[in-house]
């Protein structure tokens, strides 16, 4: 498990202060490491552009690739295109401070960085709410008919008329009853 992360981790210490550029590719294995996650399959190629300074570390991310992941309309998995830019920095400094998404502090005694939960959070944030096929140039065509023809038997089914259904007493009297919203206060 260790060696797959391991593959995505920078050495920095040796790196003359300059910049420096760093290509990674992402597969499935990459994805079998974070088990919480939906993705569970992708092609993804990772470009890191890293601007080397004596106390600081700048990293330039451009992501772009293919995931995996459920139709949001018919339930069937499809690949999905992602593409994703974004910086972290990372300080250097004699001890380690809590950092955020965007800027990172480790320890001077450190000697790498590894970017492995960066690179599969970004992922995650490139994802569009809405997946569905039709979506970004997949096919439409491609959901479901089984669960779309479903769909729609559930969509033709009349409704609850709010006749048909028996109101509660202690409701109906609160009906006729109105707020003065002048004297709210």
């Amino acid at each position: 498990m260790d060696r797959i992360i391991d593959q995505y981790t920078v050495h920095y210490k040796g790196l003359k202060v300059g910049r420096h550029h760093f290509d990674f590719e992402v597969d499935d294995s990459f994805f079998e490491q974070f088990e919480e996650g939906e993705i569970r399959k992708g092609k993804i190629n990772v470009s890191i552009d890293l601007e080397r300074h004596n106390l600081m570390l700048e990293f330039r991310f451009n992501i772009k690739g293919t995931v995996e992941v459920a139709c949001d309309r018919c339930l069937e998995t499809f690949m999905i295109p992602i593409s994703f830019k974004g910086d972290l920095f990372v300080k250097i400094t004699e001890s380690e401070n809590e950092g955020d998404d965007e800027i990172w502090f480790i320890s001077n005694n450190e000697h790498q960085v590894n970017l492995a939960q960066y690179i599969y959070e970004s992922i995650n944030l490139s994802l569009p709410l809405k997946r569905y096929h039709g979506i970004m140039g997949t096919k439409e065509s491609d959901c479901d008919p089984i669960m779309l023809n479903r769909l729609k038997l559930t969509e033709n089914k009349p409704k609850n008329n709010s006749s048909s259904f028996e109101i509660d007493p202690r409701w109906e009297k609160l009906k006729g009853f109105q707020i003065d919203k002048k004297n709210t206060n």
